[in-house]
């Protein structure tokens, strides 16, 4: 089943929803365009590069995704 970016967020003024179908296809186009050009001299490193860009492109998308390495002192609950 094939939708419209517009229509899962409900834009039904054409021009707009022609705007920002578009643009979510720009930016859908150059992120996959940065993910195939990552490099690295193995597979694991080249994982690691999709990665490092993915969190650059969106931050929030990675945050839950896989262990961190270090702690986030503003996210830590003060007792």
């Amino acid at each position: 089943m094939r939708c419209r970016p517009s229509e899962l967020y409900g834009i039904t003024e054409v021009v707009q929803a022609f705007c920002f179908d578009r643009a979510v296809v720009i930016f859908g186009s150059a992120l996959s365009h940065e993910l195939e050009n990552a490099k690295g001299k193995t597979e694991k490193a080249v994982q690691a590069s999709r990665r490092r860009i993915l969190k650059k492109w969106i931050p929030e998308a990675t945050d839950s995704a896989g262990p961190r390495k270090f702690r986030d002192p503003a996210k830590e609950v003060v007792v």
